[in-house]
């Protein structure tokens, strides 16, 4: 069993014990420890041999009890929490303090269970906060002194009214930290419905795209070869040059026309893409972008470069496309340089050129060039990636692009 502290004897003594526990007090962040040193405080500052501090619940039960001066075993030993009948559920129901230099001679004593040390003398004071009691700190065996004083019981009121906040703001925090998880929870379900939303969007758009390509190619890239051929052969045979040179601006105009609507068709969805993969497609692409635009455009590719899911495939090929478009558009560039490398389970796709540069958070919050960079960010997140953009005025722009190679790389 603990043995008392030396009793503070001299008033001002008692004052600088009771400061300095007030400021350990009031630097402890955890709530269990917090209450621990104001039952010490408490023990120590009025010369008590036991102390003890409960926390009520909503039904005034209680659901915590701190105690202080008897050892580990004999708390074991004591069995069940109070059930707050008695002198004590009197204080924990309560608004004022109780002192008594013999708790068994007072009429609300309930007596006390198996291996509960003797007690005599006894102070308690309901732990009170806007009139709502959160619990009871109360004192018993005041050493060499038959009874607690009236300067012990104002200390153990102001040691309490600490308890009281304490106690208020712990289950304040715990209330904001629930409404706050449950918010996250909300959030995430949200999140996690607006990504699978976003992904059948994208999913039925590039389906739509797919399926108009195959039209533009098969049906009306091959209905326009047809024109230009039967073109042709009127313009040999035209009975006269004016009729002849009528014929061959249209077969001018028609020949443009089928240029520009398999050009659609590719940027739409080129059959290299499903048909050869992702490299070739890329290359096809940078060939025909560069004569389109007289941008000159290589395409590096380190470690190998086999098939990659199709998913992963279409990903970095709208993103190189997008990425592109904006240099064509944007940068005033006259070299781009796309870089695909594999490292550590991800795809590491970069591309860069050497035009302009701009101001990264202008670009962002631009309406046109924004929509196009959301659109790649989204791709990249709904595969479990990233993208990144680091430009600068004069510096030219780099938009990187990180995939896991499979899903099960993120753990998806």
């Amino acid at each position: 069993m603990n043995e008392p502290r030396r009793v503070p004897t001299g008033l001002g003594e008692r004052l600088d014990v009771f400061d300095r526990a007030t400021v350990a007090i009031a630097a402890e962040r955890s709530l269990p420890r917090l209450l621990q040193r104001i039952v010490d405080a408490a023990r120590e500052v009025t010369g008590a041999q036991y102390g003890a501090l409960g926390v009520a619940g909503e039904a005034g039960e209680l659901w915590e009890f701190i105690t202080a001066g008897i050892t580990d075993e004999e708390r074991v030993r004591l069995g069940p929490l109070p059930r707050g009948h008695g002198l004590l559920g009197m204080i924990l129901r309560g608004t004022e303090a109780v002192r008594s230099p013999r708790i068994d001679q007072h009429p609300l004593s309930y007596g006390f269970p198996p291996h509960h040390p003797a007690m005599t003398s006894f102070l308690g004071a309901p732990i009170l906060l806007r009139g709502r009691n959160l619990g009871n700190l109360y004192l018993t065996n005041k050493h060499d002194a038959e009874e607690f004083s009236a300067e012990d019981e104002r200390l153990v009121q102001v040691l309490a009214a600490h308890a009281a906040v304490a106690i208020d703001s712990a289950r304040l925090y715990e209330q904001t930290s629930e409404t706050l998880a449950q918010r996250v929870r909300e959030l995430a379900s949200a999140n996690q419905q607006l990504q699978r939303l976003t992904s059948l969007v994208i999913s039925a758009q590039e389906e739509e795209r797919r399926r108009i390509s195959r039209e533009l190619h098969d049906e009306t890239a091959q209905a326009l070869t047809s024109v230009l051929v039967r073109m042709r052969l009127l313009a040999r045979q035209a009975p006269s040059d004016a009729l002849r040179e009528g014929l061959l601006e249209v077969l001018a105009l028609t020949s443009e026309t089928l240029d520009g609507v398999r050009r659609m068709a590719v940027d739409l969805r080129p059959r290299t893409l499903d048909d050869l993969g992702l490299v070739p497609a890329l290359e096809s692409y940078a060939r025909e972008f560069g004569e389109r635009w007289t941008i000159t455009v290589h395409v590096r590719v380190q470690g190998e470069s086999g098939r990659l899911p199709r998913d992963r495939e279409l990903i970095v090929y709208r993103v190189v496309q997008e990425a592109l478009a904006n240099v064509a558009k944007h940068a005033g560039a006259t070299r781009a340089e796309v870089d695909l490398r594999a490292e550590r389970g991800h795809l590491v796709v970069t591309v860069r050129d050497d035009g302009r540069g701009f101001n990264v958070a202008e670009t962002l919050d631009a309406h046109e060039r924004g929509l196009g960079l959301f659109g790649m960010h989204e791709r990249a997140q709904l595969a479990g990636g990233y993208l990144d953009l680091r430009s600068a005025p004069g510096a030219g722009a780099t938009v990187t692009l990180v995939l896991p190679l499979r899903d099960d790389e993120n753990g998806r």
